[in-house]
């Protein structure tokens, strides 16, 4: 289950949790202008950094979806993505 993300300044890292432990855990995590992400303690690769543009974090969401079963959408009316397992 992921609960919330957190983003540190200093180190400009963006971290999704997961608190199924009594301890919060990244689940994945993000550091703006690297071309890697870490899941857990493993290291994938993207085709272009992430970065941060006006207090917005863009991350290439094609590629992290590539390295799992999981499904993406977007709803042209709503303007929004839908990420989903199924």
């Amino acid at each position: 289950m992921v609960d919330h993300a957190s983003f540190q300044s200093e180190t400009k890292t963006f971290r999704v949790l997961n608190e199924d432990f009594a301890i919060p855990t990244p689940l994945f995590q993000f550091k703006v202008g690297s071309d890697t992400f870490q899941h857990n303690d493993e290291s994938f690769r993207t085709n272009n950094p992430v970065l941060l543009i006006q207090n917005r974090i863009y991350f290439p969401l094609k590629d992290i979806v590539s390295v799992y079963d999981i499904n993406v959408s977007y709803d042209s009316q709503t303007r929004t993505v839908q990420v989903s397992k199924e």
